[in-house]
């Protein structure tokens, strides 16, 4: 008479009528948690974050020791999502071990949100440059049909 908890892990019998003898390494789930909690480990928001204030820091003092004036500097919190996109594709990168459609996708939001901040940055006109997103699209495309899993 065992029963089993929500992930479906088999549990020691209530009552020693039951005849199914249990070892250690039916309790061992070490290997299968291993890499997943590698991946959560991860600091990918320590380093993200720190990218981020340095590029500010860095941009505040431009604009006070020499004549460079940003005035859409809140621009550069979007660089925090082409940062964590960088993050993924890096992981990804790393998991799969080759250039792969997941790597080129997290490859295409690093693009698409730096050129976002730069567009605000550098006050562009989205009126000419938007072909570029057809361009970045397109990109996104050939990869997911050319790109192994």
């Amino acid at each position: 008479m065992n029963t089993e908890d929500p992930i479906n892990r088999p549990t020691p019998p209530a009552d020693a009528s039951d005849t199914h003898d249990f070892t250690p390494e039916d309790f061992d789930f070490t290997e299968e948690r291993r890499p997943r909690h590698a991946e959560r480990r991860r600091p990918q928001s320590a380093w993200i974050g720190g990218a981020v204030l340095i590029l500010i820091g860095i941009f505040f003092l431009l604009q006070n020791f020499t004549p460079f004036n940003l005035n859409n500097w809140w621009a550069l919190f979007i660089l925090i999502p082409a940062f964590t996109s960088l993050a993924g594709a890096w992981s990804a990168f790393q998991v799969d071990g080759r250039f792969s459609r997941r790597v080129a996708s997290s490859l295409v939001g690093v693009i698409f949100f730096t050129g976002l901040c730069l567009v605000f940055l550098l006050n562009l006109d989205f009126g000419q440059i938007w072909p570029f997103a057809l361009i970045a699209g397109g990109l996104m495309l050939l990869a997911s049909a050319l790109l192994p899993d």
